[in-house]
């Protein structure tokens, strides 16, 4: 997605932190109603910080006018995370 006023941020797990009211207040928005309201998503914040603690975490945001529109996160899997042996 392009256009005027839309900017794009790498931000590593500190940068987030500083950010994560932003990213804890667009995540309620966006998931407020159903089919996307999921039962228990309270802990989203408490998730969101355990998450921006691991290594290799990187979240990239969008803004349009200095305005947070988007953003998607994630982080390289450990080892002890990957499945082994399906077939």
């Amino acid at each position: 997605m392009t256009g005027p006023g839309l900017t794009y941020r790498l931000l590593d797990g500190g940068q987030a932190a500083a950010r994560a009211e932003e990213f804890h207040e667009l995540h309620a928005e966006v998931y407020a109603d159903p089919p996307y309201r999921l039962a228990g998503d309270e802990d989203y914040p408490r998730r969101f910080a355990v998450q921006r603690r691991q290594p290799g975490f990187v979240l990239a945001e969008a803004r349009n006018g200095g305005y947070l529109v988007g953003y998607a996160a994630g982080m390289p899997l450990r080892p002890s995370n990957l499945v082994v042996g399906w077939s």
